[in-house]
């Protein structure tokens, strides 16, 4: 199955890896054409947003249009898995990637309005796809935390921007350490040092293709909550599911205030 890691935004359009000695970038007409033109059986590997209510279809709940259960997760402080400073989990409903993603994958989807036929199949639950064109939400600074947190112990994780580049050449040589036998050695070669956008392409990418392989990825969530695939964590799992109980429940009880 082809694998394709994508990091979008809505002015540059995205940054592409598929394996390989380069990463590509196209503006987002071209992105679109280039998604467009994909006829193989395909995992795509997309960092942005891909879904929103925890029922598009049904009645809306607590915060439904502003932040996702997975969201509310990675912000909580109680249950040992809160982000670190320097990377960010917005709410979904503030990511600018959302205009990008409505226009490419007709997602997320919000409400009983949005159309149904839909250029990829988004993986939400279960195990990785066989056959078919498909898409699945990724989220590489947090994958970059769970990989590398132990061997990179800083309180501050930021690598976006011009004042990142110190943290992404750290990164790049966890990844390229971690991840040889995937990456090919002439990737980022000569001292040369990936800018955040192509180390997102690249993460992307290793998390599909590890999931594939069955190389200690999977997802965390489903279409209630918003799902992340991410490096394998059983505690991270469980303490997940254990939110997700209470925090559905306080939003479904919280009633209208009309």
């Amino acid at each position: 199955m082809r694998v394709i890691g994508i990091d979008v935004a809505p002015g540059k359009g995205g940054h592409i890896y598929e394996g390989g000695d380069r990463v590509c970038s196209k503006c987002p007409e071209c992105l679109g054409e280039f998604l467009n033109g994909i006829q193989d059986d395909v995992l795509i590997a997309w960092d942005a947003p891909l879904t929103s209510c925890t029922d598009p279809d049904g009645p809306l709940i607590e915060r439904d249009l502003t932040q996702r259960i997975i969201e509310a997760f990675f912000r909580s402080g109680k249950c040992g898995y809160k982000a670190p400073k320097g990377i960010s989990v917005s709410d979904y409903s503030g990511c600018s990637h959302w205009t990008i993603s409505r226009r490419m994958l007709g997602l997320p989807r919000t409400g009983p309005y949005d159309g149904s036929e839909l250029p990829f199949t988004l993986i939400v639950r279960g195990d990785p796809p066989k056959t078919g064109r498909n898409i699945v939400e990724v989220h590489p600074a947090l994958a970059f935390w769970l990989w590398f947190r132990n061997e990179q112990p800083e309180p501050y994780w930021g690598y976006k921007g011009r004042s990142g580049r110190e943290s992404c050449g750290k990164i790049w040589r966890h990844l390229s350490s971690r991840f040889g036998s995937l990456l090919p050695e002439d990737l980022f070669a000569n001292g040369k040092i990936p800018d955040d956008d192509e180390l997102d392409a690249v993460s992307a990418w290793l998390l599909a293709r590890c999931w594939l392989s069955q190389q200690n990825v999977s997802l965390v969530g489903d279409n209630q909550t918003g799902a992340l695939l991410l490096p394998s964590d059983d505690a991270l799992q469980q303490k997940f599911r254990d939110f997700k109980d209470k925090e559905l429940r306080r939003r479904q009880g919280a009633g209208c205030r009309c």
